[in-house]
């Protein structure tokens, strides 16, 4: 008897061992069902990897063992049914954005109206590098956004829910997938042609000695890397059907190989890259500043000069002030020591006039210095307006590139059944589909700035308009008060002139006079 209960028991064991190893076998390249899942996890220890396996793959599994029975949650750590369907479509919702928008980009690099159409007709000899670059990364983010919305359905069908495929077209999501890799390849290639186009003054027939690598290295590099690892695709992955990673397989080797290295890669060299561009705008700035700052040093020092000699002039010109404009010419060469000659060519008063004009000139030009000082623009970090906006674009690119893929390479590192990541979950799976949507917002956000600028003018110019009409049909008080003031002005110039003319003919009177009375 004892025999037979040990052989009983051995064949219990050889069962369960075979059960357990037929399960296990098909984790490296077949899917189980729910069943079969839940199977197993009617033997499983809470708080072990083979509970936390089940947690991560079926919908619901129940752990018993000696620490306590519960009910896992819904995938992605969701608490209901609800939660869940939310985080099935959030990436639907944000691959068909990146979809829009790259598909707008495709179709204005391949059709758009640019300057260097012939007849409105493009070819692929009249792309310039940069779009070239938008054109491949556009078709790349097309290709990881069909896998991105196919990614649940793609799933062997009972494995998942909304599982509806094959193991051929969970491997087809996966390929795309990784192939979709390859736009962070081609941010890279976008970043190198801003910092040679920036910081060496590259232009466009400066590229022809490398723009074949530009565009040839990133596509063999992604397709290389996405025919790799056909054989090493399964639905036991995070968002569907990639690389599985612990408990399921072994390591992250997959993982650092095919992810994490060439994405963690790329933002490396983009960040670099992107740092080196901004050390030398910075240095240009600073170059620009001392420059400017020098030539309105030196601008002031003359002027303080012609200051100083207009004060102390012996012989002092004529000088008149029109909007602080001030213009002179000398005087007529006088007889030294004839006092007669030097009163008749200042009118009858040639020291007070030669001292009024000096003053005049003078407190004029401190005037203009003062307003100048004053109304010069402070010195500021801003490059000029061309290398401002080329500078932002590529610091933008940079930010949608940031926004989509570290949040993914971080997605490998936690457990995905675990109820706190639910938040982390929606995040990830807005943000990680929405890098094309994100370049669409930056690649025409230049068109968008110019619609800007010409409206703004436009308004501007039609204010200015209205307001010159406005002013000729009614007058402004503002307009009024200027308009007094020249009246004004005008009244006492008239009046100095007609007082200096009296002076100058007094003694003709007066002679007139002496001949009147005479016998």
């Amino acid at each position: 008897q004892q025999q037979q209960q040990q052989q009983e028991q051995s064949a219990a064991q050889e069962e369960e061992d075979e059960y357990r190893f037929d399960f296990l076998v098909p984790l490296l390249g077949w899917s189980p069902n729910c069943a079969q899942m839940e199977s197993i996890a009617a033997t499983s220890t809470a708080g072990t990897d083979d509970c936390d396996l089940t947690q991560l793959l079926v919908v619901e599994c129940t752990c018993s063992g000696d620490v306590d029975t519960r009910t896992s949650s819904p995938h992605f750590g969701a608490n209901n049914q609800r939660q869940e369907n939310v985080i099935l479509a959030l990436p639907k919702f944000s691959a068909v954005l990146s979809l829009i928008g790259s598909a707008l980009i495709v179709r204005d690099v391949l059709f758009g109206n640019h300057s260097n159409n012939n007849n409105n007709s493009r070819s692929s000899r009249s792309l310039q590098t940069y779009q070239v670059i938008m054109l491949a990364m556009s078709v790349f983010d097309i290709l990881g956004c069909l896998a991105w919305s196919l990614s649940q359905h793609a799933v062997p069908e009972g494995f998942k829910p909304g599982s509806m495929g094959t193991m051929g077209t969970c491997r087809a999501a996966a390929f795309f997938t990784q192939l979709s890799f390859t736009a962070t390849f081609y941010n890279v290639c976008l970043c190198l042609y801003y910092y040679l186009t920036i910081t060496r003054g590259f232009r466009e027939r400066d590229f022809g000695r490398i723009k074949y690598a530009i565009y040839l290295v990133p596509p063999a590099l992604g397709l290389t890397l996405a025919a790799a690892g056909w054989n090493k695709y399964s639905p036991f992955s995070i968002w569907g059907c990639y690389f599985p990673i612990p408990p399921i397989a072994e390591s992250y080797r997959n993982i650092y190989l095919f992810a994490i290295a060439p994405v963690g890669t790329a933002v490396l060299l983009c960040t670099s890259l992107m740092a080196m561009i901004c050390w030398d705008v910075r240095q240009k700035v600073l170059r620009s500043m001392q420059w400017t700052m020098a030539r309105a040093d030196s601008r002031d020092y003359n002027y303080a000069s012609g200051i100083t000699t207009a004060a102390v002039v012996t012989e002092a010109p004529r000088s008149s002030v029109n909007d602080g404009n001030i213009s002179s010419r000398p005087l007529p060469e006088a007889n030294e020591g004839d006092p007669t000659t030097a009163t008749t060519q200042t009118g009858g008063n040639g020291v007070l006039a030669t001292a009024a004009a000096s003053t005049t000139a003078t407190s004029a030009m401190q005037q203009q210095q003062q307003r100048r000082s004053s109304s010069r623009r402070p010195m500021t970090t801003r490059p000029p307006r061309a290398d401002h906006d080329v500078f932002w674009q590529s610091v933008f690119y940079l930010g949608a590139l940031y926004v989509c893929w570290p949040i993914l390479l971080y997605s490998f590192s936690i457990k995905h059944y675990s109820k706190k990541y639910y938040v982390f979950h929606v995040v990830f799976f807005v943000c990680a589909p929405l890098q094309g949507f994100l370049n669409t917002l930056v690649y025409f956000r230049p068109r968008f700035i110019r619609y800007w600028r010409d409206r703004r003018r436009e308004q501007q110019q039609q204010r200015q308009r209205s307001t010159r009409n406005g002013h000729q049909e009614m007058p402004s008080p503002l307009n009024s008060k200027t308009e007094s003031t020249i009246t004004t002005v005008e009244q006492s110039a008239a009046l100095m002139a007609k007082k200096i003319a009296s002076v100058q003919e007094a003694p003709e009177a007066a002679v007139v006079e002496e001949g009147r009375d005479a016998p």
